[in-house]
């Protein structure tokens, strides 16, 4: 006996079978953004905001922010959730990086923060500014070495070339009806 969704999965099937050589994270990239634009649509639902973990969480996620008005960036692959911008005339304008979390338990843990640190600190550049100053000259800035880059050669303040700020969203504990935290 077929179940509701025995159409869907032969279409699926089918339709990858079309492609030649086809590779695993592309099918489920499409099918992930075909699934997004259809909860947006509001064709279908994730569920409860307390049951959501994943790649759910993270639609409902971009959707509240995408309808507060900011601009959704995808986020690096395999780092990153997504970056959001403020929308214009709203301060500050510092672009948030996103990483979305879930968990059985109550709370985050330092490995999590730690992620989303290193993360901000990768896209901030100040890695960069830290080795080599905001100015050329080329090899190592010693002084933006030593003062973690606050300061250059060139002795001006280095802070965050392009400033992001991190804001780590989590849902937990899932499962547990009235628990979740959530936005």
């Amino acid at each position: 006996m077929a179940d509701k969704y025995s159409s869907l999965r032969e279409v699926i099937r089918s339709e990858v079978r079309k492609i030649d050589s086809p590779f695993f994270d592309e099918v489920i990239k499409t099918i992930n953004t075909e699934i997004e634009c259809l909860y947006i649509e509001g064709i279908i639902s994730f569920g409860n905001d307390y049951l959501l973990s994943g790649f759910g969480l993270e639609c409902r996620v971009k959707d509240i922010f995408k309808k507060m008005g900011f601009e959704i960036i995808p986020g690096r692959d395999g780092m990153e959730d997504f970056v959001i911008k403020a929308p214009n005339g709203v301060t500050p304008t510092t672009p948030l990086v996103l990483e979305i979390k879930s968990s059985r338990k109550p709370h985050i843990t330092r490995d999590e923060l730690r992620q989303l640190d290193d993360l901000v600190f990768e896209l901030s550049g100040e890695q960069q500014a830290r080795k080599h100053g905001l100015g050329g000259g080329g090899g190592p800035d010693y002084l933006a070495l030593a003062s973690w880059g606050l300061l250059s050669r060139q002795s001006k303040p280095v802070f965050h070339p392009t400033p992001h700020k991190g804001v780590l969203i989590f849902n937990g504990p899932i499962r547990k009806r009235g628990q979740a935290t959530f936005l």
